[in-house]
């Protein structure tokens, strides 16, 4: 196997692997959710400003995970780009 083939498939497991992590930190946070809700009788305001800032975290991580899988795949494109290439390539020997 070249050189060039081991890195392509390296470069492949790192994408992959992020995508990976970023499901992972999605279940795990899915797994460890609970919702806020206060009994207690509040004005419309103070309610208000709970759910949007619960929105507003919500918007962060799915953001942040968003921007994880993208790269993973970037990463995993470019693998895949660089193993089709050093294929193509007729061995010089």
């Amino acid at each position: 196997m070249k050189s060039e083939q081991i890195v392509a498939y390296i470069v492949i497991a790192v994408g992959i692997g992020l995508i990976l992590f970023a499901a992972y930190l999605a279940y795990s946070d899915y797994r460890t959710y609970s919702p806020q809700l206060s009994q207690s009788s509040q004005d419309v305001g103070s309610v208000l400003s709970s759910v949007i800032s619960s929105l507003l975290v919500l918007a962060m991580k799915l953001g942040y995970l968003g921007i994880l899988v993208w790269g993973g795949s970037l990463i995993t494109k470019y693998g895949i780009q660089l193993l089709n290439e050093s294929k193509k390539e007729p061995s010089k020997q």
